[in-house]
């Protein structure tokens, strides 16, 4: 698990949120109506620093916890292999880590053996292509437990939401005075961005709603923002995660 690392108040709430999403509107179209879950109009979060269970696009149903718990563990596992590819060991299996105890939580135990088999690869210092086909590995059963439970469109892009909300707020605590000064937080950030678009590309590929689309095209400029020089991350605008998430957020209230 990771250090813990002291949390700061946040620079961003509902009000930006509200703007930011209320500017994007004409955008999305009207869907039709999905009777498997039930969202609330709230923008409070549940599991404190890092971006919670809940917010505005917030589905109350068993499956879409399921769903935002195990979408942040493929985060964490992501953030580790990109943690991994710079070099990183140490951070990588930090991460790695933080995914195991995710799923253990969740009681998906069935998952901590692919995800042993990727901190193996990471302890033994694995060449990179080891490292990622022990992902992939992970990944799909990540991937199948996900598909277990139906989670309509609606209720994946709030996923999508959670993980960018995370991902802001995991990006505000990595930095103080202008400087970078908790790089595994930086991390995490990255990842749950990457299976945030992970996610909304699936939507958008499948063709389930045009609202999908929106969202990956919303993703699009954090994920490009995220950068190495010399295997050290580099700064954001501060205000861009909160404004993608924001655009997210509104995109999965347009959905029925």
């Amino acid at each position: 698990m990771t250090t813990p690392r002291p949390v700061t108040p946040r620079q961003w709430g509902a009000l930006m949120l509200t703007t930011v999403a209320l500017a994007h509107a004409t955008a999305l179209p009207a869907q039709t109506t999905d009777q498997t879950t039930t969202a609330t109009a709230s923008t409070e979060g549940g599991e404190g620093g890092e971006g919670g269970e809940g917010g505005a696009a917030q589905s109350t149903t068993d499956a879409q916890s399921n769903l935002n718990t195990l979408a942040k563990a493929d985060g964490y596992l992501r953030a580790g292999v990109e943690a991994y590819r710079q070099g990183h060991t140490e951070k990588a299996a930090s991460l790695v880590a933080e995914a195991h105890e995710k799923v253990s939580d969740a009681g998906a135990g069935d998952l901590t053996t692919p995800i042993d088999g990727l901190t193996k690869a990471i302890n033994d210092a694995a060449p990179q292509a080891d490292v990622e086909t022990a992902y992939a590995t992970a990944q799909t059963a990540i991937a199948e437990a996900m598909a277990h439970d139906a989670v309509s469109a609606k209720g994946q892009l709030t996923a999508v939401y959670e993980l960018l909300n995370a991902a802001a707020e995991e990006y505000e605590d990595s930095v103080t005075d202008g400087k970078i000064v908790n790089p595994i937080a930086w991390e995490e950030a990255h990842g749950f961005t990457l299976v945030a678009a992970d996610i909304a590309r699936r939507l958008a590929d499948g063709g389930a709603t045009p609202a999908a689309e929106t969202a990956l095209a919303a993703i699009q400029p954090a994920l490009d923002a995220f950068v190495y020089v010399d295997a050290a991350p580099q700064l954001l605008d501060a205000a861009l995660l909160p404004a993608t998430a924001a655009q997210v957020e509104f995109a999965a209230l347009t959905v029925k």
